[in-house]
């Protein structure tokens, strides 16, 4: 197993970390292998893959860490998350896109976006990224001969229960979000129109303000 590259926040300690694993887009240099992450981190795969995109947004990623993310399960079919990408790179202000983020996700009830969460977040991270290439085994090919029915295994189905912890970010829905990122404009329907608010200096959550210091 060949270490292609690494990136390490803080310091990564074995007790209390989770480990998690995905493909990579990477091309293997090895005979029949296959490229993949290893992610060391307090924050669950979810989480983590959340934060990185909040790190994307509102401060931005060195280059195994965006290519560590882009390869995450269902990041690149989060159309809220690459359309503030998009606001970001078309010069909408970090205030206006963090204001808008916070209203669409909880107006939707999305995955959090909010630059405060990301700094509370930031402040107990810590995690290392590696990418590792790897040369599987071809696997043996079946003969069909069975020794005996029991051999085969039982052919009652097992029932699969999905992860909790797993977000539905793949869902294809017809919301114009860079639209409503950038002007300001969020469309729910034909005759559902929210306007959501410019930069401002202070914002209300949870009955506090909170100023940006972006």
């Amino acid at each position: 197993m060949h270490l292609i590259c690494k990136s390490e926040v803080g310091r990564v300690r074995s007790k209390g970390f989770h480990t998690h694993h995905w493909l990579s887009s990477s091309n293997s240099q090895q005979t029949n292998g296959k490229t993949f992450w290893i992610v060391d981190s307090r924050m669950k795969k979810f989480r983590f893959i959340q934060f990185l995109k909040m790190k994307a947004i509102f401060e931005g990623l060195n280059l195994v860490e965006q290519r560590c993310l882009y390869d995450g399960p269902g990041v690149l079919n989060d159309e809220l998350f690459i359309s503030a990408l998009k606001a970001k790179i078309s010069g909408t202000s970090l205030k206006t896109i963090d204001i808008r983020l916070y209203l669409i996700s909880q107006k939707l009830e999305k995955p959090r976006y909010d630059n405060q969460l990301f700094l509370t977040w930031k402040g107990i991270s810590a995690y290392c990224i590696k990418e590792f290439d790897k040369a599987i085994r071809p696997p043996k090919k079946f003969s069909g001969y069975i020794k005996s029915p029991s051999a085969a295994g039982s052919k009652r189905m097992s029932l699969s229960h999905p992860d909790p912890e797993i977000l539905d970010w793949s869902s294809i829905e017809e919301i114009d979000y860079y639209t409503a990122l950038t002007v300001g404009d969020l469309y729910l329907g034909k005759s559902l129109v929210i306007h959501l608010p410019d930069d401002e200096p202070n914002k209300v959550r949870n009955g506090q303000k909170f100023r940006f210091n972006v």
